[in-house]
């Protein structure tokens, strides 16, 4: 599990490309609103995941797991979400 925060862990799933840019208007508003927040972004290409890693107010960045069951239910122990944000 994700340790650190007090507040809801909220994981935002975004294509890679445009969508991390735009979650880049999102996540420092979601960190004002809620600042206990543990705010993860995942993304599935290396060079957006090293864009995302400079987003302010994020916690941290990792790569969107396969989209196969396992994989999948893996994260979400491991990140016990309480919100799943796809980024479209």
């Amino acid at each position: 599990a994700v340790a650190g925060h007090s507040g809801p862990r909220i994981w935002i799933v975004c294509a890679p490309g445009g969508e991390v840019v735009q979650s880049a208007a999102l996540l420092p508003a979601l960190r004002r609103g809620l600042p206990d927040a543990m705010l993860v972004l995942s993304t599935t290409n290396a060079s957006f995941l090293a864009v995302a890693q400079r987003i302010e107010g994020l916690d941290r960045c990792l790569f969107t797991p396969f989209d196969r069951p396992v994989p999948v239910r893996r994260a979400l122990a491991a990140l016990r979400p309480a919100l799943v944000v796809p980024v479209e």
